[in-house]
Formats: structure tokens, C-alpha cells, sequence
């Protein structure tokens, strides 16, 4: 730890930056997840509200039984098509990925369940 190189004010902030500037460009990168997946549920929500409001329909979950995987394909193709662009893939993108489909994986496992618990 003694060769340790002391930075300048200026170096700081320059690293700094450089690491806002990264945060940006890759929240950009991730804005069509965000948008396609707040547009996907509000519309099944709003569906879902107007089916047990102002119908008779008694398959009100209908929407997000639709939507909801649709969403899943369009996100599993815009990702692969996505990554083969852009040629790399960092630890944090590497991590994000197998969450997603850990928690995608016990959403249908927890929704399996309790339809069979149900019957």
C-alpha cells in the first residue's frame, strides 16, 4: 500500500464524472426494459379494472395472463439482440441478468402453485 499514487483534485473529479457519465449512458441502455414493462402493466391494469367494473367477463385476469408473457418474450428478444450488439457484457449486467430470471423463475413456481392449491 505504499506505492499508492496520490490523485489531484482535478484527477477526482475527472473519475468521478467518468463514472456519472457511465451510469447515464447505461440507464439509457436499460430505459426500454423500464418503459415496456411500466406501459405492459398499466395496461393490464387498467384492463383488468374495466373487466370487473363494467363487464360480466369472469376471466378478469385475462390481461395479465397475456401481457404479461408477451412482455416476457419481447424482453428475452430485444436482450439477446441487444447483447450481440453490444459485445460485451460487464459483472453488473452478467448479475442483473441471472436475478431477473431467479425472480422470473419463482413468480411462475409461486403462480403454479397456488393455481393447483386452489383446485
Amino acid at each position: 500500500m505504499g506505492n499508492l499514487k496520490k490523485l489531484s483534485p482535478q484527477e477526482s473529479l475527472d473519475i468521478i464524472s467518468d463514472a456519472i457519465q457511465k451510469t447515464k449512458e447505461n440507464f439509457k441502455e436499460q430505459s426500454f426494459y423500464y418503459l415496456l414493462w411500466g406501459w405492459l402493466v398499466s395496461i393490464a391494469a387498467i384492463m383488468n379494472f374495466l373487466i370487473l367494473n363494467f363487464s360480466n367477463f369472469k376471466h378478469n385476469y385475462l390481461p395479465w395472463a397475456v401481457l404479461m408473457p408477451t412482455g416476457m418474450i419481447i424482453t428475452i428478444v430485444y436482450s439477446i439482440k441487444n447483447n450481440k450488439q453490444k459485445g460485451y457484457e460487464t459483472y453488473l449486467d452478467v448479475f442483473l441478468k441471472y436475478l431477473w430470471i431467479v425472480l422470473g423463475g419463482s413468480f411462475f413456481l409461486i403462480v403454479f402453485i397456488s393455481v393447483m392449491l386452489k383446485n
